[in-house]
């Protein structure tokens, strides 16, 4: 069994996706599967694909990014497995050698810092302790910088299809509530291209985050311990909701500015 599945998903990512095979092949620690995921691309992005030796290549119509990303995990033989979508990179070639070289980890996610592809001075990392699933509230982890183990998504269950947006934020909070260890390695693991978060529907993320933060906060003790929120963050850097206390109600705005719901007081105390 490999140490490491590297899932790759794509969809018409022909200016993209070279970035993402020379970073990979140019790897110095090679104990690692390349899955490639791709969405029945027609722009050219399978003659890219072809020049590299990619272990298994799936091209088909699929439901979305979460269907694609399920569909590599379950391709997957690797003890760990790291999502390298079209368009991001591995930082530099010795990168998996400084995670994984002479490394035996007993945390269940390993969980590194992202650089933003379109804005290079700004590093995205993830929260230096898990202590609770309420971190998440203000936190997230880039899939682009976390090595998983596979058999999470058996115990744990999948990526949830019916998210368009923020299923792998959900995914931190349900391996949270089940008490998986996490590891903050304090490494710079990949480059994120950031260029098609601007078209994100805030409809349906209002949505969507309005149904994850019900489902596992806004209830019992969980309810009551909420009053931590801060930010929430959109793949761990785009401010998404912020708590405004008004009188005697504390106010949720979607990207500080749109209300979704006000919650009373005493609820937070």
């Amino acid at each position: 069994m490999k140490r490491l599945s590297i899932i790759t998903v794509c969809l018409n990512e022909r200016h993209g996706i070279e970035k993402t095979c020379k970073s990979i092949v140019s790897q110095t620690w090679m104990d690692f599967e390349w899955i490639v995921i791709d969405g029945a691309s027609t722009d050219g992005t399978l003659d890219v694909l072809s020049r590299y030796p990619v272990t298994r290549l799936v091209s088909e119509p699929d439901g979305g990014i979460y269907e694609a990303m399920n569909k590599g995990i379950r391709l997957a033989q690797g003890e760990f497995v790291i999502f390298l979508n079209g368009g991001d990179y591995f930082h530099h070639p010795e990168v998996l050698s400084e995670v994984f070289e002479k490394q035996n980890y007993q945390e269940d996610i390993l969980c590194g810092n992202v650089l933003l592809a379109n804005s290079l001075d700004k590093i995205n990392r993830p929260p230096r302790n898990v202590s609770s699933p309420l971190v998440f509230i203000g936190e997230s982890i880039p899939h682009q910088a976390a090595f998983i183990r596979r058999r999470l998504f058996t115990d744990y269950g999948f990526y949830d299809e019916k998210l368009r947006i923020v299923s792998d934020w959900k995914q931190w909070i349900v391996f949270a509530f089940n008490k998986c260890r996490f590891r903050n390695l304090n490494l710079l693991i990949s480059v994120f291209d950031d260029k098609g978060i601007s078209s994100v529907r805030p409809d349906l993320l209002q949505q969507e985050y309005i149904q994850v933060v019900n489902s596992f906060f806004l209830h019992g003790e969980n309810y009551r311990s909420v009053k931590s929120i801060r930010w929430v963050k959109l793949l761990g850097f785009l401010p998404i909701l912020k708590i405004r206390r008004s009188r005697n109600k504390r106010k949720i705005l979607l990207f500080g500015i749109l209300p979704l719901f006000s919650v009373g007081d005493q609820a937070w105390t």
